[in-house]
């Protein structure tokens, strides 16, 4: 199969040839750029969406834990009996004789206050009385409790023990 060649194109079917070409090239650009901008459309719209469903998750749990339902937080502790006030008062005044005695044994002194000791309860009272000698007292909402560095600690500590195991 031969071709002969043809008479040659003239220079203004050369230029429509070429802005055909030019136009639909042109064409198939917008074509792919309405694609893609449609793509990233799409893509912004879900990322929108997940953000306005986290949102509302956000403020839905907000709202279950301002509300606190009993299935969530459980049934309201009992209100304390004088016995175990007494005893948790006794336990706390116990631990600060603890304090104020070591730091009696680590310096030989007592200390000024019972912050010096290690005591961060403003509401226990300290009292030194001669050398070795102090009291401590703490109010509850009926009686204030005293004790003395004289005082034996064993028994206090046990009945306070069996008045807070009992509580369960």
């Amino acid at each position: 199969m031969d071709q002969q060649p043809g008479p040659s194109p003239t220079l203004r079917e050369t230029k429509s040839k070429l802005l055909e070409a030019a136009q639909a090239a042109i064409a198939d650009q917008r074509t792919k750029a309405g694609t893609g901008q449609f793509a990233r459309a799409r893509s912004r719209w879900g990322r929108d969406a997940f953000r306005v469903v986290l949102g509302l998750l956000l403020v839905a749990g907000a709202l279950v834990l301002t509300a606190r339902p009993a299935w969530l937080a459980g049934p309201p502790m009992p209100a304390e009996t004088a016995e175990v006030k007494h005893a948790s008062v006794t336990l706390s005044l116990v631990e600060a004789m603890g304090h104020v005695t070591a730091y009696f044994e680590a310096n030989g002194r007592l200390p000024a206050t019972l912050l010096d000791a290690g005591v961060i309860n403003p509401q226990i009272g300290y009292h030194a009385s001669g050398d070795a000698r102090f009291s401590l007292t703490l109010q509850t909402e009926d009686s204030t409790l005293t004790l003395s560095s004289t005082d034996s600690l064993k028994p206090l500590i046990v009945n306070a023990i069996r008045a807070l195991q009992r509580r369960s």
